[in-house]
């Protein structure tokens, strides 16, 4: 318990270390200025700086100044995470289109602490009356589903952080094993492509691409329909590429790219 709490100081200190450097703007602020605003002695200052310029969360100006500014690391969470808002935004329009045109089940999502969260879904009906799961707000496990393969395979600091847990089996056809699951991943990123062939949910395939924003993934389109169960899963050439097209236009629209 002691080093749980031993933790969240520690993260307090860096932050209030943050805080002073953003607070003062791009002009940067001194170890001085920092240990008076803040009131941390001037030996953890140093101690707490060294570890965050190693992360790139600050970056000493140049000439000898002194002075810390926020690195490119907080930067690009900031446009990360502005990026992610404007996905989500506008996912609704860009699930309602596609659903028209090609008749399927579409849906956006987001990666949220090891699972993939619908933010948006335009439903259609499946063979046997039923609907997709897909709906808001739902989660569903990364390794089971193709949007989160999609992010798995795409931000490789994700993988290292999800194999870590048990691959639970949802399905027969489930990915459990780490090894399938890198050789998996090396096969969407050759392709483009993510597949889940029945393995949130019996009977039901899916196909998912990427949505990026200057080579991070923002978010997954997806397009989900029946399928049996005998008969392996080909997503249809014309689909994919309407999805493709599709999330290319997403990217743009986002103030990204799909590089």
């Amino acid at each position: 318990m002691e080093g749980h709490w031993g933790q969240i100081e520690t993260v307090g200190i860096t932050f209030a270390i943050l805080d002073c450097i953003s607070s003062v703007g791009p002009a940067g602020a001194d170890v001085t200025t920092i240990e008076r605003e803040t009131g941390i002695p001037r030996r953890t200052v140093y101690r707490h700086l060294a570890n965050a310029q190693e992360l790139g969360l600050v970056e000493a100006r140049g000439n000898g100044s002194g002075l810390y500014r926020l690195g490119n690391t907080v930067g690009q969470w900031v446009v990360n995470q502005s990026r992610q808002r404007r996905f989500v935004t506008l996912s609704d329009d860009y699930v309602t289109r596609l659903a028209k045109s090609t008749g399927m089940t579409v849906h956006c999502t987001v990666y949220d602490h090891g699972s993939v969260l619908t933010v948006a879904s335009a439903q259609r009906h499946s063979k046997d009356g039923k609907f997709s799961l897909a709906v808001p707000g739902t989660r569903r496990p990364a390794h089971a589903t193709a949007s989160g393969k999609v992010f798995l395979a795409f931000n490789p600091r994700l993988i290292k952080s999800y194999v870590i847990r048990p691959l639970v089996a949802l399905t027969g056809a489930t990915i459990t094993s780490t090894d399938a699951l890198h050789e998996e991943i090396e096969t969407i990123k050759r392709y483009g492509f993510a597949t889940d062939e029945h393995e949130f949910q019996q009977g039901i395939c899916c196909v998912s691409v990427p949505v990026k924003a200057e080579g991070e993934v923002i978010g997954a389109l997806s397009m989900s329909l029946p399928w049996p169960v005998e008969q392996p899963f080909r997503p249809d050439p014309k689909l994919l590429d309407e999805l493709l097209i599709a999330a290319r236009e997403f990217a743009q629209m986002i103030g990204g790219n799909d590089e």
